[in-house]
């Protein structure tokens, strides 16, 4: 079975000829029958109102109120503080790194508006010192979770609330502090400080987990608040829904013929490891972003590949030689990005010194290796598949976000598992509730 290596007119390109060239035809042809099954169960739950994932770019009627919350938070303000955890923080944080590159390509140092701090790890007292950094007049808070019961983000609520009491604040936490948790019955402990101290609530979509919501407001209001465009990153998104609803075979929708991939390697080869490898610092983030969204949907039930981050080329020089030379057990999502022209150039009077660099920009440098690093990876065997980006930006990431969302659910639901729950994170809470100090 050929697999074209660019699909549609997606913002992206996957090329998956160094994995499938060392899967046997007849295996990968069986993982594409049951991803065409998963496929038909996605698109007849979507029309039956399920999967509100998809909808979510669709539409952009919520940007509206977003953007008048993003206003109300950077109101005289310098620095904003975002408490959230896992989903809650991890998508925001991968669109700060892309608003870094795009500031920097329109030549702005620093953002136009208030700086944004994500404190996503309950650290005491480097969270209190962080804290007492700040300037409390010029700071402002935007506190995300779903349950509103997130412990470590609740914690840091109250101590916000109680920084902005010791500054002499008291009576402006109300406009200086903004929810982002749901609507659903039972106790929800942020929204009864957001009740207590007058707080604005913005709804997170009741039917969304954490890790599935970075194109809601969870991912929508950081990004604006960076400067971002959201329809960019939604119209990005909604390419890839639209190429999964249209109806076309599996081979010719990008994280269809991905899931299928997969499946085939962990059956045929026992993957055990997928690595994520950017070339570009600048998607760290999304890597990591990628790592929980695979690992808490997936692994379950004694399933699961272990999801790695590294960049390129830095890691090279720490991770290469056993992923080249250690056990062939992984698959390798690498990312190029297109050679940029406007990249420094080292001078020829520096040929004494690199003859090989002399002359070149920097771009050249880092294209070659993450050609090199390809080629050297299939050279040695290894399963490589290659997402190739024209730039870094709004559209491309939304793209990413969305095809790594359905190629995940897909996997999902080919193994019979839910990609929704994560039983076990639930028995680790209940684990840290029984070894709390009792009162």
């Amino acid at each position: 079975m050929t697999i074209p290596p660019s699909v549609g007119d997606l913002p992206y390109e996957q090329d998956l000829t160094g994995c499938l060239e060392n899967i046997p035809e007849k295996t990968f042809d069986t993982a594409l029958n049951n991803v065409a099954t998963a496929l038909d169960g996605l698109r007849r739950e979507y029309r039956n109102g399920g999967l509100p994932h998809l909808d979510v770019p669709l539409n952009d009627d919520d940007l509206e109120e977003l953007r008048d919350v993003a206003a109300r938070l950077s109101d005289d303000s310098r620095h904003i503080m975002v408490f959230g955890t896992g989903g809650s923080s991890l998508g925001g944080q991968a669109l700060q790194q892309i608003a870094q590159l795009v500031r920097s390509r329109k030549g702005q140092q620093r953002p136009q508006g208030p700086e944004l701090h994500f404190l996503d790890n309950l650290e005491s007292p480097w969270v209190d010192r962080r804290l007492m950094q700040m300037d409390p007049a010029a700071t402002r808070f935007l506190v995300i979770s779903k349950s509103g019961n997130t412990a470590e983000t609740v914690t840091k609520t109250i101590m916000a609330i109680e920084f902005m009491k010791r500054a002499g604040l008291e009576d402006e936490i109300t406009r200086r502090m903004v929810i982002v948790t749901e609507d659903a019955a039972g106790d929800n402990a942020l929204r009864r400080l957001a009740a207590d101290f007058g707080l604005r609530v913005v709804e997170h979509p009741k039917d969304i987990g954490g890790r599935y919501s970075v194109l809601t407001v969870v991912g929508m209001l950081p990004a604006i608040l960076l400067g971002l465009d959201p329809k960019k990153i939604r119209a990005g998104a909604a390419e890839v829904v639209r190429q999964v609803l249209n109806g076309d075979a599996p081979q010719r929708i990008a994280p269809a013929a991905g899931a299928a991939m997969q499946c085939a390697l962990i059956a045929h080869r026992h993957i055990a490891a997928m690595i994520t490898m950017p070339y570009t610092s600048r998607l760290r983030l999304f890597a990591a972003w990628l790592q929980q969204l695979w690992a808490e949907s997936l692994g379950k039930e004694g399933f699961g590949t272990l999801p790695v981050t590294a960049v390129g080329p830095v890691d090279q020089h720490s991770q290469l030689q056993l992923y080249m030379d250690g056990p062939n057990d992984k698959l390798f999502n690498l990312i190029h990005i297109a050679r940029s022209p406007e990249s420094f150039r080292i001078p020829e009077q520096y040929t004494a010194y690199n003859k090989d660099l002399a002359g070149l920009q920097v771009s050249d440098l880092t294209s070659a290796q993450q050609q090199g690093t390809t080629q050297a990876l299939l050279n040695r065997g290894r399963f490589v598949r290659v997402f190739h980006l024209s730039n870094v930006s709004e559209r491309p990431i939304g793209a990413l976000f969305m095809h790594f969302m359905i190629e995940t659910i897909l996997v999902a639901r080919m193994r019979r598992i839910d990609p929704f729950n994560q039983p076990a994170v639930e028995e680790l809470k209940d684990w840290t509730r029984r070894f709390l100090p009792q009162r």
